[in-house]
């Protein structure tokens, strides 16, 4: 609950284009960053499309295909994040042009943080439910098991020993 002496009646223009500009980002993030990748719904491929023509367009980088790597670290996450922060950015910049009058966004502010601690809150106790019960890596496959050790990123072995060692999986 925020108290009245808390409440700053007049926000600076600084303070409403940053309030607006995480206000439309962490939604993004929220929402559709773990769905990106996999094109599981229509919001998810329209965002990837556009990162696919701003890799075309902008980074002169042609390739298209992907393949899944259980990695957020991929030139495609990265350019999905450029993506997001930019609509967010011009967002930002046209609801404040248009939304010259309001003096501050006190009720988008508290309802932002409500839905931020929730996110937070179910994100930490899924990742726990996987820590307890032991789902977050599965066992090696046999094809995973009888292949060369230098087939295997590094991200693979690391992933397959943790999936072969439950209570090492669990501890950590």
């Amino acid at each position: 609950n925020i108290m009245a002496a808390d409440i700053k009646p007049n926000w600076s223009v600084t303070e409403k284009l940053l309030f607006r500009f995480f206000f439309l980002l962490f939604p993004l993030l929220t929402l559709l960053w773990n769905k990106v990748p996999y094109y599981e719904d229509e919001a998810s491929s329209v965002f990837y499309s556009i990162a696919h023509w701003i890799k075309g367009t902008f980074l002169n980088i042609q390739t298209v295909v992907s393949h899944p790597t259980g990695s957020s670290d991929t030139i495609d996450h990265w350019v999905m994040m450029v993506t997001f922060i930019i609509l967010s950015v011009l967002g930002a910049a046209f609801w404040t042009t248009l939304d010259r009058r309001r003096t501050n966004d006190q009720l988008l502010h508290q309802w932002l943080r409500v839905y931020l601690r929730y996110y937070v809150a179910v994100a930490m106790l899924l990742y726990g439910f996987n820590k307890v019960i032991p789902t977050q890596f599965r066992f090696p496959s046999l094809l995973a098991l009888h292949g060369q050790l230098g087939d295997h990123t590094p991200q693979n072995l690391l992933w397959h020993m943790m999936g072969y060692s439950v209570p090492y999986m669990v501890f950590s």
